[in-house]
């Protein structure tokens, strides 16, 4: 028989548990999207799990296409699916089909950069940072091995092995470590020896690389330029050249096909139009 419990403190149980295993980062993200959905329970005076229902979900979407774009409903429906499949296995709630049809996603239509772009940012890095060498190395571990900006913040010296070529990604976005290869840029950009392994490759926080990313814009006039869209061009750019879907899941680190397949579109329609995409390193098999 289901436990019947005030929905925010049954949140506060899924939030003690979660911390066993996952990540900081990823407690916000329960809180911050499980918050808008208190709000939602709170302006219907629902406030036990008892209530819980496919109905009172599939209002909860209907809720939010007035205020958020599809992408993130869907965003918000994955926390609440998950804490809904996490209370139904513990038994506070009833069973109940928690998985229902989300609005369709709006497909990004953001180019990749192109290869002129990106050599007018590496040349704009140079002349406006302080310490060049480190953004031009943030930007090309984005750029040139698809990495997520926070992998390429987290990488150490003791992560890089020069004699094999390659480079260990550890504390990724889904806790799997990956094994790519060493691009000859990155490895320029590198010192030979230091003196301690353990010593972040770049030393920049997370404030400062979302700021150097603002800054970008500013530079070069390029408004779509952030982080992610340098991953973007990665993939898209191996499809062109490579097309080796399987490969390109690993380099990403991609659990699953379903975001992987949206650069075989991207890369089909810059090879029609005939795009100067940026050309990443022949290391990518």
């Amino acid at each position: 028989m289901a436990k019947i419990v005030n929905i925010q403190d049954l949140e506060e149980i899924f939030y003690s548990q979660k911390k066993v295993y996952c990540k900081e980062s990823t407690i916000k993200f329960y809180r911050d999207t499980l918050h808008c959905f208190d709000l939602y329970c709170e302006s219907l005076n629902i406030t036990d799990s008892g209530e819980f229902s496919r109905d009172l979900l599939q209002n909860y979407v209907i809720y939010l296409r007035d205020k958020v774009s599809p992408g993130a409903i869907r965003t918000y429906l994955r926390a609440l699916k998950a804490f809904c499949s996490w209370a139904i296995y513990e038994e506070y709630i009833k069973p109940f089909q928690y998985k229902i049809k989300l609005p369709r996603p709006e497909e990004s239509i953001d180019m990749p950069l192109s290869a002129e772009e990106a050599a007018a940012i590496d040349d704009i890095i140079r002349k406006n940072c302080k310490k060049p060498d480190q953004y031009l190395l943030l930007f090309h571990l984005c750029l040139d091995c698809g990495m997520r900006s926070c992998e390429a913040l987290h990488l150490r010296y003791s992560d890089v092995d020069f004699k094999n070529n390659i480079i260990s990604i550890r504390n990724t976005k889904y806790n799997k470590s990956r094994v790519i290869p060493l691009p000859d840029l990155i490895r320029d950009l590198l010192p030979d020896q230091v003196s301690d392994p353990q010593k972040y490759l770049v030393n920049i926080s997370k404030t400062t690389k979302n700021s150097f990313f603002s800054r970008l814009q500013r530079w070069t006039g390029i408004n779509r330029i952030h982080a992610h869209l340098l991953r973007h061009t990665f993939a898209t750019s191996y499809m062109m050249e490579r097309g080796n879907l399987e490969y390109l899941r690993m380099y990403l680190g991609h659990t699953t096909y379903d975001i992987t397949k949206i650069y075989c579109n991207m890369a089909y329609q810059c090879d029609i139009t005939g795009y100067k995409i940026y050309k990443i390193s022949d290391v990518f098999k």
